[in-house]
């Protein structure tokens, strides 16, 4: 897909990372940022990641992005994770040998094929610094909030 500068096409960064609460107690959290073609932030989202390895919560950040990208309505995207693993495995470079990660690979599969174009892989194989440098600011500015449990 060509960059687009009408800002149509949405590209949504997705990261799992620690966030404490008052009490100083760190729960890792998934974080998604959405920008359109533009390069402007669209939306920023944050929850508790759901229990389980940084695998399976990097996989729950990208389903998550993709439903809020379907519910928005959007038809051209590019996600873009934090984990080069689970990028390689939706990407097809890798083999998903997990039972639990076949199932939430093709659960992401299943909605992928929801829009007109998508592109989903790991950060590193993407050509964005700035949109790199970006991500790990919000990433910084999240691990250091202050959060409710």
């Amino acid at each position: 897909m060509p960059y687009d500068d009408t800002g149509k096409d949405v590209f949504a960064y997705t990261h799992v990372g620690p966030i404490a609460n008052e009490k100083g107690v760190s729960r890792n959290h998934i974080i998604i940022v959405m920008k359109n073609g533009l390069n402007n932030i669209i939306e920023e989202h944050h929850q508790p990641a759901p229990e389980g390895s940084a695998h399976v919560q990097h996989y729950q950040a990208i389903i998550r992005a993709l439903e809020m990208l379907i519910d928005r309505g959007h038809q051209n995207v590019a996600v873009m994770t934090t984990s080069d693993l689970v990028g390689n495995q939706i990407m097809g470079n890798l083999n998903v040998s997990d039972p639990l990660l076949k199932v939430l690979h093709h659960q992401v599969s299943t909605l992928r094929d929801k829009f007109e174009w998508s592109n989903i892989g790991p950060m590193d194989s993407w050509k964005f610094p700035d949109t790199q440098t970006f991500l790990l600011d919000k990433m910084t500015e999240q691990d250091n909030a202050v959060i409710d449990p």
